[in-house]
């Protein structure tokens, strides 16, 4: 697990710190930084089915540690506030009621605060205050991303964000803008009755930074189980696993996940060992990796609705794409992908054809004439033509980045945000377009149908659907 001479001091840390506290690092990987954050590479070829990473379960940053380490604050933030007294009670009982984000986020950002920000000095004096000794995540935090490397829509500027208007993630952002901003306003109110100038040094600038490490960084809890599973559920939520989140995406890139009993190395050089857990989650290489190329791991499907927002970049052409499509006045949300004319993509347009169909139905018909209707070629070509309305809206509702791109004084925006987002929208219009051919193929089948009974199919009305 020796560092590299290229690496730099904050990795060289890092390799110490994950080598005193029972993890493992391949002897053949190599932490390069860049402009958009952090890439590993083999520094000699890895051959098939390789454990080249392993974090002791101890190590992650769960819930239950960060909860820990904040009322640990609570209890240390004055000497005359005794455990059990009626306000450290209040104080302890409010921060039981944040939820999970809100509590790994805080951990994260309390880093910076207490142990002082290590971007602007670079110390992590554990005497700057007595809570300092709660925090033992400092030389992995260290080697996140800087803030202005991230690229979600939640870093955009104003000019960035208004290109995804009409869109899907430009919803999907206020909304989430919406909701870490409660979020982070509810710790920094508990934080003000704990300690005033940490509530001051908890600003919005920092919550959201950690809110995005969380949402690009994160694993299921359920990958702590002796079962791991990557698959999220109701049940969990997302934690940070150091060292195994240190690998980039590569679409369908063979990986498995696997708890085993000890690393493949497990030293420990210091007395301060985090780790007391016999369990490790481990990533092992399922492909051959040749030397001087970067090691991959892979996130699972995901659309580049999901990659934009949670993690800040895109997969061109992403064959996993969907957009979201939904009726006016229904909680239903129909999840559309490219493949609409295949059995493994076409479930969300059946379900959004069925609403539609439904509305259609009863729209001003008695039961006997729904009845009648059901299923047959009248039916089919009025959905039809309210699906090719429907659709027609959204597609007018998209960005123009045609426009944008070959104005003479376009707005101030980042060139490779510009291709994000070029990208994004495209990817939204292909899968419209693929709804569209779906609705004439359905349509000419219906009018196949009509004319095999003899019957001279006149155009149908068009029935108006809210798409909200």
């Amino acid at each position: 697990m020796s560092a590299n001479p290229s690496e730099t001091p904050q990795f060289k840390a890092f390799r110490n710190w994950v080598r005193a506290n029972g993890g493992y690092i391949h002897p053949a990987l190599t932490f390069l930084s860049g402009p958009r954050g952090t890439s590993v590479l083999a520094s000699k070829d890895i051959l098939p089915n390789t454990t080249v990473l392993s974090c002791p379960f101890d190590l992650a940053i769960t819930r239950d540690l960060a909860i820990g380490a904040l009322k640990a604050c609570i209890w240390d933030s004055n000497t005359s506030r005794k455990k059990g007294s009626p306000q450290s009670d209040t104080l302890l009982y409010r921060a039981e009621q944040l939820s999970e984000r809100q509590i790994v986020c805080s951990y994260i950002v309390l880093h910076w605060v207490i142990l002082s920000d290590p971007r602007s000095s670079g110390s992590t004096d554990s005497k700057t205050s007595p809570s300092a000794v709660h925090f033992k995540h400092a030389p992995y935090i260290n080697t996140f991303p800087s803030p202005d490397q991230l690229r979600t829509p939640m870093q955009f500027t104003a000019a960035e964000l208004e290109l995804l208007k009409g869109t899907n993630l430009y919803g999907a952002t206020e909304d989430r803008q919406k909701e870490w901003q409660t979020e982070w306003r509810q710790v920094r109110d508990l934080l003000s009755d704990v300690n005033t100038i940490w509530a001051e040094k908890f600003t919005w600038d920092r919550y959201v930074t950690a809110a995005t490490y969380l949402s690009s960084r994160g694993f299921p809890s359920s990958l702590l189980s002796a079962s791991p599973t990557t698959s999220p559920s109701d049940a969990s939520y997302s934690i940070l696993l150091p060292i195994l989140d240190c690998l980039n995406h590569a679409r369908r890139h063979p990986v498995s996940w696997l708890v085993t009993s000890s690393a493949p190395s497990t030293p420990t050089t210091t007395t301060h060992n985090l780790n007391k857990s016999a369990l490790h989650a481990t990533l092992l290489l399922r492909s051959p990796t040749l030397a001087q190329t970067e090691v991959f791991n892979n996130y699972g499907p995901k659309p580049n609705s999901e990659l934009l927002l949670g993690y800040g970049f895109i997969i061109p052409s992403n064959p996993e794409d969907t957009i979201v499509l939904k009726l006016g006045g229904s909680a239903h949300r129909h999840e559309i992908s490219r493949d609409v004319f295949t059995l493994a993509g076409c479930n969300g347009m059946r379900d959004l054809w069925a609403e539609v169909e439904m509305m259609v139905l009863t729209s001003g018909e008695d039961d006997e004439s729904v009845t009648s209707m059901e299923g047959g070629w009248e039916v089919t070509l009025e959905v039809c033509e309210a699906l090719k309305d429907m659709v027609a809206r959204k597609i007018d509702a998209l960005p123009d980045l045609t426009s944008f791109t070959s104005s003479p004084n376009p707005p101030a925006v980042r060139p490779d945000v510009t291709e994000m987002i070029i990208e994004y929208v495209q990817g939204q219009r292909d899968i419209l377009g693929g709804i569209l051919e779906y609705v004439k193929r359905r349509k000419q089948a219906a009018i196949e149908t009509a004319k095999a009974e003899g019957l001279d199919v006149q155009e149908v009305e068009e029935v108006p659907v809210d798409d909200g």
